[in-house]
């Protein structure tokens, strides 16, 4: 299994807390959660508290709205802007068939970091959080589970799921897997 410094997530933070724990494996150390979500931007309720070191903020009472957004190739731009040698392909989940989800996964070269977004109230059958977004990155395959890295807050650290389960979540989601590679490896 991959070795990782897990970065704990503020409120709302996962992909800045996920991009940061990966770019500390890849040796890149001056980049903080906070630093990567005003870069990106962060959407929050009016009603929620975040740290003062978040200061690209913008406002939504849909669920739907709350975290990071990434728009199609703003990971690539984000790296390519800071001089970071890594590539993020995506894979969206609808190219990917229900049968197929634990092949692509095992298909991956294990040097690759693999991020994967998905409705956490789905996965977790919290009906109050249907909807909302929250990331981790992929482990390892142990039978019918998957391991990942959680940042948090809520249930910080290594969680074991359901394959199936993992797939249906990122399914409603209409999400995918981010795979994170050094800028020398061409193909997934």
């Amino acid at each position: 299994m991959k070795e990782y410094t897990n970065i704990k997530a503020d409120d709302f933070c996962c992909i800045g807390a996920v991009l940061e724990t990966i770019l500390i494996r890849n040796k890149y150390t001056n980049y903080s959660q906070y630093a990567i979500i005003n870069e990106f931007g962060l959407t929050i309720p009016k009603t929620a508290k975040v740290s003062e070191k978040i200061n690209n903020i913008t406002y939504s009472d849909d669920p739907i709205d709350w975290g990071v957004k990434l728009e199609y190739d703003s990971l690539n731009n984000f790296f390519n802007n800071e001089g970071i040698r890594l590539v993020e392909e995506y894979i969206s989940i609808r190219e990917i068939a229900d049968y197929s989800f634990e092949l692509t996964l095992r298909s991956i070269s294990f040097e690759f970091d693999v991020v994967f977004g998905f409705d956490y109230g789905r996965l977790y059958n919290i009906p109050d959080s249907y909807s909302v977004g929250h990331v981790g990155i992929f482990l390892k395959l142990e039978g019918d589970n998957l391991l990942y890295l959680d940042p948090g807050p809520r249930n910080y650290g290594v969680r074991k799921v359901k394959i199936d389960d993992l797939y249906n979540a990122i399914k409603n989601k209409s999400d995918g897997l981010w795979v994170i590679k050094s800028t020398g490896h061409n193909t997934v």
